[in-house]
């Protein structure tokens, strides 16, 4: 599965390859990072939304009026005119790719919008979003709000029949629909227009199913973490609240003036169910004993995060605890309880996004944790990263040259300028590892700089010999 983003804010252009396991972003502040990684979590949750709803639609033969209008058109075009058979591969996915647009982007365009406050502006400049899988792709032009479709369907035929006998028959890379003629002349094409819809539901299902099959879940954890959860400590019993009455919001719920994002990751922290454990809580624990020396516990009754360092007994809040605490513990709580508690079904496939978990980590830490989540894209989820961290960077680099860390499974990308605005590369990778095309350069400056110091140290100190 692959998103590509373009003309968004600061992006020109971007392209994420979900089938790797761990893909980390990095380049300069102000680049665009956080906004290709809040517009492909917000797509991706707008997705997976669909399907508990098309299941519900489906199994109860639910139909749009309007779908079925064009339906019912297209049958009787062909049953009043003089064709044998007609082939509507094309008309049945420029309908499923309608079906689909009313389904996902009403909530995206929502959810963007909740998301960037300079959303008018964003849409001035005709951005482009691609949902990709296989061969089949789901483009949405947000500025004239259409969507282009494309999916691998058989060969979709409309044939003339004089029998009412058949209905339809599939081949091996076709589906014929009968279109039957009564002795008097008239057309029965109810019947018809039913197996063409049902090939449009199909055909869009489908798709749905295509990226449902590779991710289930989706979360975000933003920057500034630390922040979240001290705020999550104050409003924490109130949040929980309203979080578990979220289906009764008709549009979702939304906490003014903080992006999507930031609110669903705020409400996941505050409706933790401490009980629930999976198969990321090893990681979770070893994030807790090597970098956090000590454990990360919710609070079911006042609904906040609490630090207990080992060895003792004291659980310490988060606004009590070092920056390094409030920030990594947070992210020990997602794969402890909210991750795993999702996750504890073999075919569940989770992708998260995190934004900076390097912040406010020693960089000892810094590479410990860096290892911590090669593991835990080995056990299963999906990592997108951004990251401002050489140390993690070269700790991957390390783990390629020694062979723990494949292709398959990490994809290093670096975001940067060209012209006025960003674009996203993937770095070149082979055994040897990944050439430095981000933070060489300043690294070299510096030992520049230093070796100009230390000339003129010299000179001076000659000078005063002399």
């Amino acid at each position: 599965m692959i998103i590509t983003i373009d003309n968004w804010g600061p992006i020109a252009h971007c392209e994420y390859d979900l089938s790797k396991r761990l893909i980390v972003t990095y380049g300069d502040n102000n680049i665009g990072k956080s906004y290709a990684m809040q517009v492909m979590y917000l797509l991706l949750k707008s997705v997976l939304s669909v399907e508990p709803y098309y299941k519900i639609m489906y199994l109860y033969g639910g139909q749009r009026d309007d779908i079925a209008q064009k339906i019912r058109k297209l049958v009787l075009s062909f049953a009043d005119g003089s064709d044998q058979d007609v082939d509507i591969t094309d008309d049945v996915t420029e309908i499923s790719g309608e079906y689909l647009r009313e389904l996902i982007l009403p909530q995206f365009n929502e959810s963007l919008r909740n998301s960037f406050g300079q959303y008018e502006n964003l849409v001035d400049k005709n951005p482009i979003i691609r949902l990709s899988v296989n061969e089949g792709y789901f483009e949405i032009r947000l500025k004239d709000y259409i969507v282009n479709y494309k999916f691998t369907n058989k060969k979709i035929c409309l044939k003339r029949t004089q029998s009412s006998y058949h209905k339809s028959r599939e081949l091996k890379n076709e589906y014929d629909i009968y279109v039957v003629e009564n002795t008097d002349g008239s057309k029965l094409t109810d019947s018809a227009a039913r197996l063409v819809m049902d090939k449009i539901y199909e055909s869009a299902h489908q798709f749905i199913k295509e990226i449902t099959t590779q991710i289930t879940e989706v979360h975000y954890l933003p920057a500034s973490k630390a922040g979240l959860a001290i705020g999550m400590n104050s409003l924490g019993p109130i949040m929980a609240q309203l979080s578990r009455n979220r289906e009764r919001f008709t549009k979702g719920f939304q906490i003014s003036s903080i992006p999507e994002p930031f609110s669903d990751y705020y409400l996941e922290l505050c409706s933790i169910e401490s009980r629930k454990r999976g198969k990321y809580n090893d990681s979770a624990e070893a994030i807790e004993n090597n970098i956090l020396g000590g454990k990360v516990i919710f609070d079911a009754k006042t609904k906040e995060l609490l630090y207990n360092r080992q060895g003792t007994d004291e659980k310490i809040s988060m606004t009590d605890a070092s920056s390094m605490v409030a920030e990594v513990s947070p992210l020990a709580a997602f794969f402890k309880y909210i991750v795993s508690g999702t996750a504890i079904k073999q075919d569940s496939k989770a992708l998260i996004f995190i934004e900076e978990p390097e912040a406010h980590l020693h960089p000892r830490n810094q590479v410990k944790l860096a290892r911590e989540l090669v593991e835990i894209a080995k056990n299963g989820a999906t990592l997108v990263v951004a990251s401002h961290s050489n140390y993690m960077f070269y700790a991957y680099n390390n783990m390629v040259l020694g062979g723990s860390l494949s292709g398959e499974v990490y994809c290093p990308v670096l975001m940067r300028i060209i012209g006025n605005y960003s674009s996203a590369i993937k770095m070149p990778m082979d055994e040897f590892g990944v050439d430095d095309l981000n933070f060489i350069e300043t690294a070299d400056s510096l030992s520049e700089e230093r070796e100009e110091y230390i000339i003129k140290a010299m000179e001076e100190l000659d000078d005063k010999t002399n």
